[in-house]
């Protein structure tokens, strides 16, 4: 490679060492002191930050952790040793956002997590350098079970349409049948003894299925 790939390459010009008519060694070695002063130079001189979550991350997408939960998660942001603080925003780059949140390095920084989102942090140091922004992926498996809400017309504007996805397991029947409830508390048509009563004659008709399956 140091003999034929790279001093061959565009970047140096030069050709395969054994096919030199002359000795090029110091040209050689000078663009290869240009080369790596090029990418120290561009390297992050300040720290990523830290960070852990309640769940480990399922898997990475395009070099980014993606955390996979239900209900929420708990995500904390501590200052690394280096840095004087570190930007953390919703969705947008912290190196040019107006708005952050600044996390000091006296107390990490907790917060929960309930949507399908990104959140990006970067270090920053007392010369007001950056770190490389970390980006860490959220999804809520919880919102593929949810109600989604149709925009076809209706006749009575207190109507309300929705269609669904048939759940795979048991939480995702809980997390319909949650939405459900929360969706008819909110039109108000139907009281809380009511809708607790509607659950228990369910679970009586189950009871007597299972019981007849079984028979």
């Amino acid at each position: 490679m140091f003999l034929e790939l790279i001093p061959a390459s565009y970047g140096f010009k030069l050709g395969k060492v054994n096919d030199w008519s002359h000795d090029q060694s110091a040209s050689y070695s000078k663009q290869f002191e240009f080369a790596l002063e090029k990418i120290n130079n561009s390297l992050p001189k300040v720290p990523a930050p830290h960070w852990k979550t309640s769940i480990e991350a399922a898997q990475t997408y395009q070099g980014a952790p993606d955390i996979r939960y239900r209900k929420s998660v708990s995500l904390t942001v501590i200052v690394p040793d280096d840095g004087t603080c570190v930007r953390v925003t919703k969705n947008e780059d912290p190196i040019h956002a107006k708005q952050f949140h600044t996390v000091e390095k006296s107390s990490p920084w907790t917060l929960e997590i309930k949507d399908s989102c990104s959140y990006l942090l970067v270090t920053q140091n007392d010369q007001e350098d950056f770190s490389k922004v970390s980006r860490l992926n959220f999804t809520n498996l919880d919102e593929g079970n949810k109600l989604i809400s149709e925009s076809a017309p209706k006749l009575d504007s207190s109507e309300r349409i929705y269609r669904f996805k048939n759940p795979v397991d048991k939480q995702g029947l809980v997390v319909l049948l949650s939405d459900i409830v929360d969706k008819v508390k909110t039109d108000k048509q139907i009281s809380k003894d009511e809708i607790v009563a509607a659950f228990q004659e369910i679970a009586k008709l189950l009871t007597i299925n299972s019981q007849e399956d079984k028979s």
